[in-house]
């Protein structure tokens, strides 16, 4: 199975994340510092700087792959592997995403944590979380991943229907 990664610019976006939680950081140190409390930046910023590059690493990790079982989707946080009969593919003018009915969804330790907190407190957006791992945009991947996933849907479906 041929695994296609993000678009540059993506991966660029994902490799950029922590910078403005360190620049916010770094232009309000001074500020402590001059009120004598120079450890609070640290309490403050450590819990949003560490999930900013927890994010910029799992971003750089997305993928997608076909092969003739069905769909392999690696995601910030979470994977997806789905047969090809429970992929739907919905054209949103130029911008392809397929949706899984029926197919493993994972979530990674860390976000499992989070959503299991989420949950607790509001349940409501908890499940549409966990929904929202069904959409996997193909318009984030190459063209390459496009036309891969076009040819091993349309076989899929010719098999299924013949």
């Amino acid at each position: 199975m041929r695994m296609h990664s993000l678009l540059p610019r993506w991966r660029l976006f994902g490799a950029l994340l922590p910078v403005p939680v360190l620049a916010i950081a770094a232009f309000s140190f001074p500020t402590f510092h001059a009120a004598g409390l120079s450890w609070w930046p640290v309490f403050i910023f450590a819990g949003p700087t560490l999930l900013s590059v927890l994010l910029s690493v799992e971003m750089q990790r997305c993928a997608i792959g076909f092969d003739d079982a069905g769909i392999y989707y690696r995601a910030v946080g979470y994977r997806v592997t789905a047969p090809w009969n429970g992929v739907e593919l919905r054209q949103g003018g130029t911008k392809p995403t397929v949706l899984v009915s029926t197919g493993d969804r994972r979530f990674v330790s860390w976000l499992g944590f989070l959503h299991a907190v989420l949950a607790l407190f509001m349940p409501a957006r908890a499940g549409r979380a966990a929904s929202a791992t069904a959409f996997i945009p193909l318009h984030a991947f190459p063209e390459a991943a496009t036309h891969d996933f076009m040819e091993q849907f349309a076989a899929a479906r010719s098999v299924d229907a013949g």
